[in-house]
């Protein structure tokens, strides 16, 4: 599990803040890597956009401190940006 909406603010943050077009399309990894999961985009900053990066980033990771101990993992390469969540399971006590 993982707190609501949070796949959905990744996958809206990563079209927000690159270029894509029919062309050159965007591309969006979302996979499970030991107990996270991983949500990897192209990175291709898109020009004009004001420097809003982390709003939906801190919203997510403020979800994470209030359900659980265990905390977001982002990553930035030259052409990657990679956020890792923690997948939470119900035996842990924590509710969502």
């Amino acid at each position: 599990m993982v707190p609501p909406a949070t796949l959905q603010m990744l996958v809206e943050n990563a079209v927000k803040h690159n270029r894509f077009s029919g062309n050159d399309p965007l591309r969006i990894c979302i996979r499970e890597e030991d107990e996270f999961l991983a949500i990897t985009n192209d990175l291709r900053k898109r020009m004009g956009v004001q420097n809003s990066i982390g709003v939906g980033l801190e919203n997510i990771s403020k979800r994470y401190e209030l359900t659980s101990d265990k905390r977001i993992e982002i990553t930035e390469t030259k052409d990657k940006f990679i956020v890792r969540v923690p997948i939470i399971n119900n035996d842990e006590g924590h509710h969502i």
